[in-house]
């Protein structure tokens, strides 16, 4: 039982290392695919506008929920969609919902009218609701380790997952190492004793 416990805790580091490039693919694919990195159906982004003021402050790093159930008015969902040209993904309340088209417009808390861009919002537009939970701390923390030419946060998880990609290979070679040394330990143990028994016979 001692053995079997040892031979499954060895392979831990594998999972890690396993579970860990995992995560790093998800992220660069979905950063490559202009989608919106997610954790279990959880997203993490960051609000650039005052439009939600006083409910969701500039600066904020705001919790979206991308497996929600259902959504209804006065819910406030994120969105991708299209300003000057640029698509961008929106933070907003929901107004109003046409039931006939399933579409949805929005409105910040912050704003006196309602953009055309805020009309028909299409459930393949939606990236998630807003699940309440918010930081002003880590969104301060964030806009300071942030720039337009380099994401500095990006570079140092990149970096951690490579340190932990080293520390976990370096282990698993180190396990094989020692499993191969424990074997020829074993096969010399055997060949000793079946020389020993054959010099007893032999006298």
């Amino acid at each position: 039982m001692k053995f079997n416990l040892k031979k499954i805790l060895s392979y831990v580091p594998i999972l890690i290392f396993g579970l860990s490039l995992v995560l790093i693919l998800q992220l660069g694919y979905a950063l490559a695919n202009d989608e919106v990195p997610s954790i279990f159906n959880r997203s993490f982004l960051h609000i650039k506008t005052d439009s939600m003021e006083d409910t969701i402050i500039t600066g904020d790093i705001i919790v979206i929920n991308q497996n929600y159930d259902e959504l209804s008015p006065r819910d406030i969902v994120s969105f991708k969609t299209v300003v000057q040209g640029k698509e961008v993904i929106i933070t907003h309340r929901i107004d109003s919902k046409d039931e006939a088209n399933n579409t949805y417009t929005t409105k910040g808390d912050n704003n006196d009218s309602i953009a055309e861009w805020e009309r028909n919002i299409t459930e393949e537009q939606i990236v998630g609701k807003y699940t309440g939970n918010k930081s002003s701390f880590f969104g301060n923390l964030y806009t300071k380790l942030f720039s337009e030419r380099i994401n500095i946060v990006f570079l140092i998880i990149i970096g951690v997952f490579i340190i932990i990609a080293i520390i976990e290979i370096l282990n698993i070679i180190n396990f094989f190492q020692q499993k191969k040394q424990i074997e020829r330990k074993t096969e010399m143990i055997k060949d000793a004793k079946e020389k020993l028994k054959k010099e007893k016979d032999d006298s």
